[in-house]
């Protein structure tokens, strides 16, 4: 079976911080955008590329570097701060 890559969103620093965010830890970044949850990871100094909710999760689960619990207590005082997600 072909796999086929979703293309997502990059972004600069500029448009990351046009809206609520927060820094999750390690390179992990949540925004707001219209009442959703969207994850990035830090690229480079000024390059951000979203990433899907579900990578997000699956690298909350299964990695052994990041600080996980710092990153979902990160997650949950943003979304207590701006809103539940909804994706």
């Amino acid at each position: 079976m072909k796999r086929t890559r979703i293309h997502r969103h990059s972004i600069d620093q500029t448009e990351l911080q046009a809206s609520p965010h927060c820094s999750l830890g390690g390179n992990w970044f949540v925004k707001k955008n219209q009442d959703q949850n969207k994850f990035y990871l830090q690229m480079s100094s000024t390059l951000y590329q979203e990433m899907s909710p579900d990578c997000f999760q699956q690298t909350l689960e299964r990695s052994r570097s990041l600080p996980v619990e710092q990153m979902k207590q990160q997650l949950k005082n943003f979304e207590v701060n701006y809103g539940s997600k909804k994706n």
